[in-house]
């Protein structure tokens, strides 16, 4: 017996619904590549890279914000912490300080 948008099948007294799959569904769905959004311009190219490698070597002990403001002073924009943390990420400088050994 077979209804609209299934197949019955007998088994064990009761009868079993099973959906009736078309080949068009087996056959996986195909995407169009969509444009990349580039997102906002980023505010440090590589002049700034150049200025904020600078202002590491000066002073490699410096604060995030020591490090923003002698940015500032060298002519580089200004910048948020969290960006002149990921540009000094971005450039291979660690700024994580060493614990003293017990």
């Amino acid at each position: 017996m077979r209804r609209a948008g299934g197949q019955n099948i007998p088994g064990r007294g009761s009868f079993l619904r099973v959906p009736i799959v078309h080949r068009a569904a087996l056959t996986p769905p195909t995407y169009e590549r969509l444009p990349r959004y580039p997102g906002p311009v980023p505010r440090l190219d590589a002049a700034g890279d150049e200025r904020l490698l600078a202002c590491l070597r000066a002073q490699p002990d410096a604060t995030l914000a020591e490090i923003g403001q002698a940015l500032v002073a060298a002519g580089g924009p200004s910048l948020q912490r969290t960006a002149v943390w990921q540009a000094v990420e971005r450039l291979g400088w660690g700024r994580k300080k060493k614990r003293p050994r017990r």
